[in-house]
């Protein structure tokens, strides 16, 4: 009697037979009798993805149609534009009448952004890219190497090429928050999740309340797209064992980094590249131990069953995975390298310094319940500090990404499981944000650590895709009935999530107002006074705002002047400014001119982004005609209030010639805008020395210029001596002879062009910023760009006339573009070469197949045209000659 195993016990697994010996010599074989044969080249055979197709455009259409109903004031002429909101607190727009109100913390696009897009616009005007900005922080800084100014992203380049930068702006936030639903919807696929399941986490994702919040501050919106792109083009290279995928994965890497700000790109690479390498584990592991791995890996791809002698050896699979994740890295590093290499070097000359764990615990960590945001939208209106963690994408999201999360054996799941656990461990500081703290590049000054927030509700979104999938295919199975029910029910889910989602960011975000010059920062009667005293001979004045302080101060909000980088909108050059990165010299030198001790220790550091504004009661006005300043800016004055003004103030003797309702500009006495021939120098030891010269009321600026000893030692350059030394800087009397005249000044963007006639041996001093970038010719000869007066910059030039020719490119620029264009070029040959092996491949393919079926079993025929396999158009076509 034949046992039988216990009722509920497991089944035994049935062995394996042994495949054939044809079926291990002739593969082929095994193909042709269970697939249809392959139909002639001349005429490829239709893919059963039409259908598909149809629906995944479908889709698409579906995701434009939300993405229109959200910013459709842009199509009745409203901007998205929180300008006009702005000016209501800076002047000189303040003065405009304006009905909006500040409500909204979406300043920093009115102070970092706009400018910068306005910076862009005009150097492609000048047919250049911006790499220098000779606007900001009283004579210019690094623009191109700042690590987010994005100058080279393809869709702001595109935007603001065929539009105002206003438009260019309101481009720029439909194609990402589109796109971004676009990205997320082929992850979801890319993880074997169905069309209805991608659609719910497309509309979750491209509508979460942290893509649509932060969607204005644009070195910040491409992550929305880049999260979900660089992990679905990584999947695609990991596990589709392909060369071309993993260029694509590279050169999609690649793009993200000339994107936005570094140190989010970096942290949506990390979690990139992280899982990648989790792939290249699981697979590397089914390899080695294929019956152990048998089933599903972690990410649910099911074991490779195939004969051990057909088995690759271990050495050549970790070779392949290797390969795989260092052509992806080489392609992106290679490809972004015009970005990558100018921006580590300037960085590292930059004021940016880190922080230390303490300052972290205290200050940059989130607090737990910030967490709850998640699963509950935030109080509206928000401000800036709420802004940080609001990480809510729907009702329903957090529900399907539980199942997700509980999920077993499905592609992504384990991805989603350790972000949404390691994340939010980092985020309120326990031992793994150490660990990220000291390990992971940018996270010593990344900050406030709440702003992580945002990878805990992308991986909330995709373990919800998954539960989404989870939930279909439980009912399918147990309940096919329903299934037309279930899927009414998520058409409604997704529609109520999208509809919740997008009145949540529409009250989170400024009002969109009408597309009008005034609600644009345009020129009032003040910038036009300002630009009618700009030089004859084309050099800008140059203008230093100041916050003013009254003596009787209240809670009420006074307003800013020409405040961050907004002055630059109209090309005024000032000393106010606004980044992250900025040369640690002129850090210390506006610190100084706001009334700082030059002594100081901290003055040359800055642990995040620096805004210049000098206050009434602190400033060093004195300083303000040898730093190039010609004009004082303030806020219209209260009457009947008492401003309190520093000790400089009256020193200065400054003669007001401007006063009205959009603000006072006051003339700084003796300054000169612009270069300035001069025959003296005073020579120090070292950059301290230097600062404290310089900054010396005392010290004769206007008739002598301070030299660094190392810079002469630099450039090879003897000094002309001081004056009054008996030399050809003086006579001896202390009297300093008239160097020469500057006779013509242009400034371009990055770029300086200067005619001197000079009486002896001079310096050209122009005050603006010094960099190591800078090079110059005098009469098309290559001179050195010597720092001179601790921050400026100037060259020698002989007596006569002399043509003066300056130009900026930051270091390790050209080397970048060169290593980009060597590596994109490579990457297009190795795509095209790829492709046309995988055709020849095919060709062949096809080729042995029909030789198989007419030559090696042609009884094989017969039984094809039996079954209805076999086309009647292509038997007819291979029958054999008579």
């Amino acid at each position: 009697m034949m046992a039988t195993a216990p009722l509920g016990a497991p089944r035994r697994p049935r062995r394996r037979r042994r495949p054939s010996p044809l079926f291990e010599t002739v593969p082929a074989l095994s193909a042709t009798i269970v697939a249809p044969p392959v139909a002639p080249v001349d005429h490829p055979p239709v893919t059963p993805t039409g259908r598909g197709l149809r629906w995944d455009l479908l889709v698409v259409v579906m995701l434009t149609a939300l993405t229109a109903a959200y910013f459709n004031p842009l199509l009745r002429g409203h901007t998205s534009s929180p300008l006009g909101a702005y000016q209501t607190i800076d002047y000189p727009w303040a003065a405009i009448p304006n009905p909006n109100v500040l409500e909204h913390p979406q300043n920093d696009y009115a102070e970092l952004s706009y400018p910068w897009n306005v910076i862009t616009d005009d150097a492609l005007r000048e047919g250049t890219i911006p790499l220098w900005s000779p606007l900001i922080y009283g004579g210019g800084y690094e623009f191109f190497a700042n690590g987010s100014s994005a100058v080279l992203y393809p869709p702001r380049l595109l935007a603001l090429a065929v539009t105002s930068p206003v438009r260019a702006h309101d481009l720029f936030l439909v194609f990402h928050i589109w796109a971004a639903g676009i990205a997320m919807y082929l992850l979801a696929r890319q993880l074997s999740v169905g069309r209805w399941a991608g659609t719910f986490a497309a509309v979750a994702w491209m509508f979460a309340t942290w893509n649509l919040t932060w969607m204005h501050l644009e070195v910040v919106t491409p992550i929305a797209l880049f999260l979900p792109a660089t992990v679905a083009a990584v999947h695609r290279a990991m596990t589709r064992h392909s060369a071309r995928a993993a260029l694509t994965a590279g050169l999609v890497c690649a793009l993200a980094v000339t994107s936005g700000h570094l140190l989010f790109v970096v942290l949506v690479l990390i979690v990139a590249a992280g899982y990648g390498g989790s792939l290249a584990v699981g697979s590397l592991l089914r390899a080695r131990w294929p019956r152990r791995g048998a089933g599903e890996d972690p990410d649910g791809a099911p074991a490779e069953h195939t004969p051990r002698h057909l088995r690759r050896s271990w050495g050549l699979e970790v070779a392949t995975a290797a390969g795989r994740l260092a052509l992806r890295g080489v392609v992106a590093l290679g490809a972004a390298a015009v970005v990558l290499v100018p921006t580590f070097l300037a960085l590292r000359r930059g004021q940016r310094v880190p922080f230390t764990w303490r300052e972290l615990q205290d200050n940059y960590l989130a607090e737990p319940w910030m967490l709850k945001r998640l699963f509950l939208p935030q109080t509206l209106p928000i401000d800036a500090d709420q802004m940080q963690y609001l990480g809510f994408v729907g009702f329903l999201t957090p529900l399907f990404a539980l199942v997700g999360v509980l999920s077993r054996r499905r592609p992504g799941a384990w991805f989603a499981r350790t972000v949404l656990v390691v994340v939010p461990l980092i985020m309120i500081g326990t031992p793994l944000a150490w660990v990220a703290w000291r390990l992971v590049p940018g996270m010593n000054v990344f900050r406030p650590y709440s702003r992580l927030v945002v990878f805990v509700a992308f991986a909330m979104v995709v373990a919800a895709a998954i539960g989404v999938q989870v939930v279909l295919d439980a009912v399918a199975r147990r309940r096919p009935g329903l299934n037309v029910a279930l899927r009414i029910a998520l058409v409604l889910i997704i529609v109520g999530t999208a509809g919740h989602l997008m009145y949540l960011g529409r009250r989170s975000n400024p009002l969109f107002i009408p597309h009008e010059a005034r609600f644009a920062m345009p020129p009032t009667p003040l910038v036009e006074e300002l630009h009618a005293r700009d030089n004859a001979n084309g050099w800008p004045q140059r203008t230093m705002p100041v916050l003013l302080r009254f003596a009787e101060e209240d809670a009420r909000f006074r307003g800013v002047f020409f405040y961050a980088n907004t002055a630059a909108v109209n090309g005024i050059d000032t000393t106010a400014g606004y980044d992250s990165s900025l040369d640690a010299r002129t850090l210390a030198l506006l610190r100084v001119l706001d009334g700082a001790d030059p002594a100081d220790p901290t003055l040359r550091e800055s642990g995040a982004a620096f805004v210049a504004l000098p206050s009434s009661w602190s400033a060093r006005f004195e300083l303000a005609g040898r730093l190039g300043i010609t004009t004082i800016a303030t806020m219209p004055q209260p009457t009947g209030e008492e401003i309190v003004w520093s000790d400089g103030w009256a020193d200065l003797d400054a003669e007001e010639v401007y006063a009205s309702n959009d603000g006072v500009l006051y003339a700084v006495p003796g300054a000169v805008a612009g270069p300035r021939l001069i025959a003296a120098d005073d020579v120090v030891p070292d950059e301290q020395t230097a600062l404290e010269r310089f900054t010396d009321a005392a010290y004769p600026a206007a008739s002598q210029v301070l030299v660094e000893a190392d810079e002469l030692e630099r450039t090879g350059l003897e000094p002309l001596g001081p004056a009054g030394s008996g030399g050809s800087a003086g006579d001896g009397d202390g009297d300093v002879p008239p160097a020469g005249a500057v006779t013509r000044a242009e400034r371009g963007v990055n770029t300086a062009s200067i005619d001197v006639e000079a009486n002896t041996a001079s310096w050209l001093v122009v005050p603006d910023a010094w960099a190591e970038g800078w090079t110059a010719q005098v009469n098309g000869r290559d001179v050195p760009v010597v720092r001179v007066n601790y921050y400026q910059r100037a060259v020698q030039v002989g007596p006569g006339a002399s043509t003066v020719t300056m130009r900026y490119r930051p270091p390790g620029f050209v080397a970048g573009a060169t290593v980009s264009a060597l590596s994109l070029a490579l990457a297009l040959v190795a795509a095209l070469w790829l492709s046309v092996r995988a055709w020849a491949a095919q060709r062949r393919s096809a080729r042995r197949r029909l030789q198989f079926e007419h030559e090696l079993i042609p009884e094989q025929a017969g039984v094809e045209r039996h079954t209805g396999l076999v086309d009647p158009g292509h038997e007819a076509a291979h029958q054999p000659r008579p």
